[in-house]
């Protein structure tokens, strides 16, 4: 499902100078959308506010599915936007087996004395990746466990999938692992996948055709599309 952010607005404070200034950014489904910058571009920014973490001095409009929504009410939205954070460790429980962690992805914050919740049906190419379903996740890869914390977001069926540096924590053969899951993800469900990467290899591995870039320009944050 693609989406367009149109007209960004943003500042720090009320009296800060714009971070964003009437910044359009298109995102597309059934593509790996990579969001790439400098340090100090505003990529995890951009993404806080997607997932509606930012709600004070912003103005703009989300558009998808027909449907114009003000970005200062994602919050509201936590059916529509996932966000898997850069730490994804913090989403697991090391003792907890795969299916277990799924099951726990469900529980509300204050949870009642009632049975676990029935996971969602699993991607269909799920077996390639060798993971077994039933010992601690402490066994697992560090890939395998990234790809159990993107399943968990999609236990509640987001249309819009936010990773902040999904592979940063990973090694070579991990990151790539975990890049084909996304890609191959993006192909079988109808979402829409934004991640933040820094690896430029990877990037231009597994980007169709471009990705965007956050920059600079007299103290605003800007957008572009680089082709590979």
């Amino acid at each position: 499902m693609n989406i367009s952010i149109q007209n960004l607005n943003f500042s720090f404070s009320c009296d800060a100078k714009p971070f964003f200034k009437n910044m359009n950014i298109d995102f597309y489904a059934s593509k790996i959308n990579f969001i790439c910058g400098k340090n100090g571009m505003g990529k995890s920014t951009l993404l806080k506010i997607l997932s509606g973490q930012i709600q004070q001095n912003i103005q703009g409009s989300l558009v998808f599915s027909g449907q114009i929504y003000d970005v200062q009410k994602l919050c509201l939205m936590p059916e529509t936007v996932g966000m898997v954070v850069q730490n994804f460790n913090s989403m697991l429980v090391d003792s907890y087996s795969f299916y277990e962690n799924l099951q726990c992805a469900l529980l509300a914050q204050f949870p009642s004395l009632t049975s676990l919740c029935v996971v969602k049906q699993l991607p269909q190419f799920i077996d390639k990746y060798g993971i077994n379903f039933d010992v601690p996740i402490s066994l697992l890869s560090g890939g395998q466990r990234q790809i159990l914390a993107i399943l968990m977001i999609l236990q509640k069926n987001p249309k819009i999938l936010l990773l902040d540096e999904p592979t940063a924590a990973l090694d070579e053969e991990n990151a790539k692992i975990v890049m084909d899951f996304l890609q191959q993800l993006s192909i079988e469900q109808d979402i829409t996948i934004i991640a933040i990467v820094h690896d430029k290899e990877l990037v231009r591995q597994y980007a169709q055709n471009f990705y965007s870039e956050l920059y600079q320009d007299n103290d605003i944050r800007k957008v572009r599309l680089v082709q590979v």
